[in-house]
């Protein structure tokens, strides 16, 4: 949504600066805006991409340059265990020994290059995402780090506005529920001539005991019916 232009000058760094970049209303973030769009206007250009960047905080505690050095390391002991194997085999000492480090070997080798593929396969994702937002080259876990973070603010303050739109169409309910009252009970006076004060109709909430309705309910219901 903020590359869509010519321009995309835009950053990941300003993925951060969202929920802080208020609006001079003061009734609002940018954060704000761009939830309203992703789940409105942009709802079908938008749809999924949470799922699509979940998951990010499992690599944010890992960097690609400290998981090649352990690759390195990993190797460098798989020669001297080669060493060790081909000692062993000369010596004919422990055959069941060597035979089980053979399997040993076997099951690394697998790991090994899937960890190897796996860390190639982040590095190239990191490298053509960099490049998209014109980044300079960065500790992989900080950058990954970023999108975590928008991520979870941007969940929050999704949640906050439905709560508070949730609350909003409460209130709307009730602020009609009590005008239907106050009209019921105002139609019921004018043409029973029942004070108003014996229906209670100022009284908290019209449905509870002592409300508007309750006070309707307890006049005769013979004077109800020919009044509605």
């Amino acid at each position: 949504m903020l590359n869509e232009s010519n321009e995309k000058g835009f950053r990941i760094s300003t993925l951060t600066k969202l929920s802080s970049t208020k609006m001079t209303t003061g009734k609002g973030s940018l954060m704000d805006v761009i939830v309203m769009h992703s789940t409105t206007v942009d709802k079908k250009k938008c749809e999924g991409f949470e799922d699509e960047i979940s998951g990010l905080e499992h690599v944010c505690g890992l960097e690609y340059h400290e998981i090649k050095a352990v690759v390195r390391q990993i190797r460098k002991n798989r020669r001297e265990a080669e060493k060790l194997k081909a000692k062993l085999a000369l010596s004919k000492e422990d055959p069941a020994f060597l035979e089980k480090m053979d399997g040993f070997h076997d099951l690394e080798n697998v790991r090994l290059k899937k960890l190897e593929e796996d860390a190639t396969t982040g590095w190239q994702d990191y490298s053509d995402l960099r490049k998209y937002f014109h980044e300079p080259e960065m500790k992989t876990n900080e950058f990954f780090k970023t999108f975590v973070d928008f991520l979870e603010d941007y969940q929050r303050c999704k949640s906050e506005m439905e709560e508070k739109k949730l609350r909003a169409e409460r209130r709307k309910k009730e602020i009609e529920m009590k005008r239907s009252f106050e009209l019921a009970v105002t139609l019921f006076h004018i043409q029973t001539g029942e004070p108003r004060h014996r229906l209670h109709l100022d009284e908290g909430d019209p449905t509870q005991p002592g409300g508007a309705l309750q006070g309707i309910l307890q006049m005769p219901k013979q004077r109800i019916s020919e009044v509605f």
